[in-house]
């Protein structure tokens, strides 16, 4: 368990921690890689699950529980844990004052690491330094999904070994596959559950 900030251990306002925002539908290798490579230049990082109220679609397929529960097994299995946060945030419709809703969610920081060009321009609107997270290796959420949907199990070398074991043991990948059937225009409505 991270010890709280004291006079003797003190931050500085969130000087050595980053912030690092996605979706991870799912958590592959390149995030496990870009956590790394920010965790080699700060001390503390706060891992943003962004989008958690969006489940059960094609573009979103898993919760953010399932979320948070692949990134801490990949954080234990690498002794990272105890320098992340990982914090579910749900989206709001206003992105002016979404970076607002981010940062009540999250320990104080300064730095922001995404390769995604709205949140950069959001979050350095309200004065964060925002910083590019070099892309490791082909891995690609999409591609990954693709892949699960068409059965095609090369789709765990693009992940941790242990999402992929997650994956497959709460049978996720079945659900992947009948949200690939469902046309995008009946799972992007709020309220596709209503008849």
């Amino acid at each position: 368990m991270r010890e709280e900030e004291g006079e003797a251990g003190s931050l500085d306002a969130g000087s050595d921690r980053a912030i690092f925002v996605g979706r991870f539908q799912p958590y592959h290798r390149g995030h496990h890689e870009a956590v790394k490579f920010i965790l080699g230049k700060y001390s503390e990082l706060v891992i943003v699950v962004g989008s958690a109220q969006e489940n059960y679609t094609w573009e979103n397929p898993f919760t953010a529980g399932e979320r948070v529960e692949m990134i801490s097994r990949c954080l234990r299995r690498d002794g990272l844990y105890e320098k992340c946060y990982v914090i579910p945030v749900p989206d709001i419709l206003e992105s002016a004052v979404w970076v607002k809703r981010v940062v009540t969610y999250s320990p104080k920081v300064n730095t922001v690491f995404s390769n995604n060009s709205l949140t950069a321009v959001l979050f350095k609107a309200d004065g964060f330094t925002v910083k590019l997270t070099p892309i490791f290796g082909d891995a690609n959420a999409t591609k990954i999904r693709e892949m699960i949907a068409k059965g095609d199990p090369n789709w765990k070398k693009l992940v941790p070994a242990d999402v992929a074991d997650f994956i497959e043991a709460q049978d996720l990948t079945k659900r992947v596959k009948e949200l690939k059937k469902i046309p995008l225009w009946k799972q992007n409505s709020s309220n596709n559950h209503v008849a």
